[in-house]
Formats: C-alpha cells, sequence, structure tokens
C-alpha cells in the first residue's frame, strides 16, 4: 500500500534552486553606459534659460489672471504696479477703490522668476507700446494697471518680459498684453522674427 506524501513533504528535485529572472551587474553597467551617452548628447540640445524664462511669464501672467478674478469676486478693485529696479509686481487689494495702500489694506510683493527681468533684448515692440511697460497710469512712482470689480482693466497694457545673461536673446522676447474690456491677459512670443500669440 502506498502512504501519499503529506502537504510538507517533498521531493529533492522540487528542493533545487531555480534561478530567479533579473539582470546581471554586466549588464546593468551596459544599460547605465548608453544612458549616459545618451544624456550627453541631448543636454547640449536643452534650453534651460527659454524654459526658465516661459515659466516665468507664465506664472507671472498666472499672477495678472488671479488679480483680475480677486477684482471681481472681492467687488474692489485690485492694483498691480512694476517696480522695474526690484525686479517684481506689487499687488495691491484696494478695497476702497482710492488707489492708495491704506495700512488696513492687504498687498503682496510677486518676484519676478530665475533668470526674468522686465525688457526686451533686441526684439521690436508689438506694437507703439513702449519697453519695458506700457502704462500710462501709476500708483506712486510705479506704472499700474487697475483691475475693476466689473472684470475691466484701467487701460490696455503691455509688459514685456526677456532673460537674463545667457538668455537675453531676441527670441527670448516675450509680452503679456493685457485688454482693457475684458482684463484679459494674452501671451506673445518673439519668434522667426514675428510676434506670435503663444507662450
Amino acid at each position: 500500500m502506498m502512504k501519499s506524501k503529506g502537504w510538507g513533504s517533498s521531493t529533492p528535485r522540487e528542493n533545487a534552486k531555480v534561478p530567479s529572472p533579473g539582470f546581471s551587474l554586466v549588464e546593468l553597467i551596459y544599460v547605465m553606459l548608453i544612458l549616459g551617452i545618451l544624456a550627453g548628447m541631448a543636454i547640449p540640445l536643452l534650453d534651460v534659460d527659454k524654459f526658465r524664462l516661459n515659466a516665468g511669464v507664465n506664472s507671472l501672467a498666472s499672477e495678472l489672471m488671479a488679480a483680475q478674478r480677486g477684482a471681481v469676486l472681492k467687488g474692489h478693485n485690485v492694483v498691480v504696479a512694476m517696480d522695474q529696479a526690484g525686479n517684481r509686481l506689487r499687488v495691491h487689494n484696494d478695497a476702497n477703490n482710492d488707489g492708495i495702500i491704506q495700512s488696513s489694506e492687504f498687498w503682496k510683493v510677486v518676484q519676478l522668476g530665475e533668470g526674468v527681468t522686465f525688457g526686451l533684448s533686441g526684439g521690436p515692440k508689438l506694437s507703439e507700446a513702449e519697453a519695458p511697460f506700457a502704462f500710462l497710469k501709476k500708483q506712486g512712482t510705479y506704472p499700474a494697471v487697475t483691475f475693476h470689480r466689473n472684470g475691466s482693466a484701467s487701460e490696455r497694457g503691455i509688459l514685456y518680459l526677456t532673460g537674463i545673461g545667457g538668455g537675453a536673446r531676441a527670441e527670448n522676447d516675450r509680452a503679456l498684453e493685457i485688454i482693457r474690456s475684458t482684463a484679459k491677459v494674452k501671451c506673445w512670443s518673439y519668434r522667426t522674427g514675428t510676434w506670435q500669440e503663444a507662450c
């Protein structure tokens, strides 16, 4: 009579170790070598200055759109002043709509992104608007645009932005245009010798 095997019993063949699937050290070294060569070829093709500039311009456009939305939601003006020397914007929640910063009113400073500054680096003006700002109104000594609670802006205006250092090239010139009636922010890029609505 044959005895049945219990659950815990096994044959010598079942105890033999089967190699697990994986990579050997030599194979991993080859893969790392190939990745290193590919990275070495790709890195010079990346324009880090342009990536920084585009990120900074998009961030600034978002701040302007947030100021416009804030004016509508809060029911009072929001004034955005441009400080060229400080390379920043000042956003003022003008609760009493007088254009003057009161001690009880909230305001904040928004620094331009790394590698971004106001101005042009060789590209022409987008329109008759002067660089770096085309705003006639001011808050104190700074050119400024006021976003009204009805969703409009105090005037049509343009902010010019460009790169710093190696990024200071005409093809890196950007412009943010504020439409007066809707306070919409349009982003422009100087490419292939012309301004195109894109960032």
